[in-house]
């Protein structure tokens, strides 16, 4: 895995911690809760922000769902939430909700599948 994807990979799953992503962890399905990512992939140095340690990333590997797989109930949703907002909400208000719900519903609209960095999630998998 290159340093950019590590990268890319680590600002995709902190956007996803809160919403129980589950991932393959050493060869298992589990969800990733902030306790164990912290314990596996940052270093903490007393009083001092946490730095993460990139090194270790190519041991996970997120459960996503590919953007083909939105069902037309939030095909709808997504249309209401990126297409009626003004553009004066475009860097704010607007950018943060469509990306929290698109990492709350476990879309990859990073494409990380194509890149090989996440698999596709079984269509079962995020039901609620």
């Amino acid at each position: 895995m290159t340093q950019e994807e590590k990268n890319l990979l680590l600002k995709d799953l902190c956007g996803r911690l809160p919403y129980e992503v589950k991932v393959e962890y050493r060869g298992e399905s589990i969800t990733l809760d902030y306790a164990l990512f912290a314990k596996e992939y940052s270093l903490a140095f007393g009083q001092y922000p946490m730095k993460f340690n990139l090194d270790k990333l190519d041991t996970i590997k997120p459960y996503l769902r590919p953007m083909s797989n939105m069902t037309e109930e939030e095909k709808d949703y997504y249309d209401t939430i990126t297409y009626t907002e003004d553009e004066t909400h475009f860097k704010g208000v607007w950018c943060k909700s469509v990306v929290d719900w698109l990492n709350k519903k476990m879309f990859d609209y990073r494409g990380l599948i194509e890149k090989g960095i996440a698999l596709a999630a079984p269509e079962e998998m995020y039901k609620n």
